[in-house]
């Protein structure tokens, strides 16, 4: 089946293609363009074309899925295209399949985390306690404890550098004082001490009628702490698991309150017995490539259900899988929280890595370079 990837040199992308080249689909890669572009050496995508972020890149879709013949299915690797694709759904839904809601724009407002916190707390999740915060005048926290974390609103402004610990009243209004215009509104939520991150790595198919969430991504080691990404984690069964498989029955009334069709992420923090609702992610995650490391491959879920109204996850069967990302996690060992030896022992026992596939180990040696060039340059 033909698949268009639309995304940047991240993971995200270079996982995407992986899942869908290691599943037979054909794969055509339009990429952002910039100074690494290490995704596009992957050896299972079959054409290339680089685009620049001022790009039509909705007649640029149109014109490339006009010219493939067979309709294509599209995946992104971030929530800047997922929200542009869902505003033009009705002038691409004739040419190409894509993740989305049924309509324009319908999605687009569940990437607002206040408005995602509403239809969570109607679908049975227990959320931190939280404040929007419309602009940097709006500063009383007084119904708050310190510690804080103050972070972005909307998934679309801001992302992880509007995102903080803050300790103190003064370093609260310092970090928020400092936000650009745009991360306006932000978040500020009371500051729950986990005893880990987990989040559900699914598919929601025929908008939202049928749901799967076969894995859970179980962070052990985040880098920076607290507001980094997963550097090390571990695949968890949902099913068999009672906790888990209550969260995943909540996450499908969400899929189908909001009739979404597509992978997603759900994610949670777990603190003395209690599972505190993060955010959904309304698009294919980082980390989706361990869930088809671990036996359930989402995004080919995804492509055939849109040929096929008899999806299963028939055949598939779990393996428990680590996750690294290494570049990321081996500061753990420079800064001596984990010893070489324990670290090298994870590094190769059943994982897989963010940036690196043994069976398309060129992508990898390229992103090295560029993360190599990119210090000395600053140097």
């Amino acid at each position: 089946m033909n698949t268009i990837v639309l995304g940047t040199n991240h993971n995200n992308t270079l996982g995407l293609v992986w899942s869908l080249g290691m599943a037979g689909h054909i794969v055509y890669l339009l990429l952002y363009d910039n100074s690494t572009n290490f995704v596009c050496k992957s050896r299972y995508i079959s054409k290339t074309i680089v685009i620049r972020r001022n790009s039509n890149v909705i007649e640029l879709l149109k014109n490339v899925a006009s010219e493939l013949g067979e309709k294509p299915v599209v995946f992104v690797s971030n929530d800047v295209d997922a929200t542009l694709l869902n505003d033009h759904y009705q002038e691409l839904i004739d040419c190409c399949y894509f993740e989305g809601g049924r309509c324009d724009g319908s999605i687009n407002q569940y990437r607002n985390k206040d408005t995602g916190n509403q239809l969570a707390l109607k679908c049975g999740f227990i959320l931190p306690k939280t404040l929007v915060v419309n602009s940097s005048q709006e500063l009383d926290f007084s119904s708050f404890q310190y510690p804080i974390l103050v972070k972005a609103n909307n998934s679309v402004h801001g992302g992880k550098a509007a995102m903080k610990k803050c300790d103190t009243q003064q370093d609260s209004e310092w970090f928020i004082n400092s936000l650009p215009e745009e991360y306006f509104p932000i978040q500020v939520q009371e500051f729950i001490e986990k005893d880990y991150e987990i989040m559900l790595l699914g598919c929601s198919l025929y908008g939202g009628n049928r749901v799967f969430c076969p894995v859970a991504n179980k962070k052990i080691r985040q880098y920076p702490k607290y507001v980094g990404l997963g550097s090390w984690s571990e695949s968890v069964e949902v099913a068999g698991n009672s906790e888990l498989e209550q969260l995943a029955q909540y996450v499908s009334q969400y899929m189908r309150e909001i009739e979404y069709t597509g992978n997603f992420s759900a994610e949670f923090l777990y603190s003395k017995g209690k599972y505190y609702f993060l955010e959904v992610n309304l698009r294919n995650d980082g980390t989706s490539w361990l869930s088809t490391c671990s036996g359930f491959n989402l995004p080919d879920m995804v492509c055939r259900s849109f040929v096929d109204n008899d999806v299963s996850d028939k055949g598939c069967s779990f393996r428990k899988m680590n996750y690294m990302n290494i570049l990321e996690d081996i500061q753990f060992v420079r800064d001596k929280s984990v010893k070489l030896g324990q670290w090298l022992k994870q590094f190769n026992r059943h994982t897989c890595y963010s940036h690196y596939n043994k069976q398309d180990k060129i992508p990898f040696w390229y992103y090295v370079i560029s993360i190599l060039l990119h210090k000395t340059t600053k140097h």
